[in-house]
């Protein structure tokens, strides 16, 4: 889905605001000032500027890198709800129980548990339950 820094932060919801700011702080200069070609010019410039400051900024920052950490993990859960439905019932509740244990963990351990460990073992358990679901609709 987003699986690149860029996209990441085309939909991090800092980088929204930052837009919100320059397009504001653009166009407060423009009301400020008389519209010239060359004033124009120089303030989609300035713009610029601080939009690839943003981004540098953003990049770098820790909170942007673990929302970005996130994203393969929150896509899996999505995921893995769409896809128990279909599995058996068998599969079902220890599956949730896992769901509920790796929430938990993720909930209480934030900064120290590794999300790379974490979205792994969620990506396991997509892969078993889409097995499962397949094993299911063949046997029915």
């Amino acid at each position: 889905m987003h699986n690149t820094p860029a996209r990441a932060l085309a939909v991090y919801p800092p980088s929204w605001l930052a837009c919100v700011l320059i397009l504001a702080a653009h166009g407060l200069m423009t009301w400020w000032f008389p519209a010239r070609l060359l004033m124009q010019i120089l303030l989609v410039g300035l713009d610029i500027v601080f939009f690839v400051l943003w981004c540098v900024l953003a990049l770098k920052s820790r909170s942007f890198r673990k929302f970005f950490e996130n994203i393969p993990y929150r896509a899996n859960l999505r995921s893995l709800g769409s896809v128990l439905p279909g599995c058996a019932a068998e599969f079902r509740e220890p599956a949730r129980e896992c769901i509920e244990l790796i929430e938990g963990i993720t909930d209480e351990f934030a900064d120290q548990a590794s999300l790379f460990e974490i979205g792994t073992l969620l990506a396991n358990l997509l892969d078993l339950a889409k097995a499962n679901r397949g094993l299911t609709s063949r046997l029915h």
